[in-house]
C-alpha cells in the first residue's frame, strides 16, 4: 500500500516538475519576444536624420546580434518545452 502511495506522489511530482519546466520555457520565450521588440524600437531610433553615421552601424550591428540571440534562444526554449511535454504524455 505505501509504495503505490509513494509511486504516485513521485508521478505526479514528476509531471508538475514538467509542466513548470515548461511554464519556464514559455517566460523565457516572453521575455525574449519583449527585448526583441525594444532591440526594434532602438534601430528605428537609430535610423533618425540626427544620429551620425557611426552610430548607426553599431546600432544595426547590435539589432542584428540581438535579433540572431533571440532567435536561438526561441528555438532552445521550443527544443526544451517540447522534450518536458513529450514526457508528461
Amino acid at each position: 500500500m505505501f509504495e503505490l502511495e509513494k509511486e504516485k506522489l513521485l508521478s505526479t511530482t514528476i509531471i508538475f516538475t514538467a509542466k513548470m519546466d515548461a511554464a519556464k520555457a514559455d517566460i523565457e520565450k516572453i521575455k525574449e519576444a519583449t527585448k526583441g521588440i525594444k532591440d526594434e524600437d532602438k534601430a528605428q531610433i537609430a535610423q533618425g536624420p540626427t544620429i551620425n553615421s557611426s552610430e548607426r552601424v553599431e546600432t544595426a550591428v547590435k539589432s542584428g546580434i540581438a535579433t540572431m540571440k533571440q532567435d536561438e534562444h526561441a528555438h532552445k526554449a521550443e527544443q526544451h518545452k517540447n522534450k518536458h511535454n513529450a514526457k508528461v504524455e
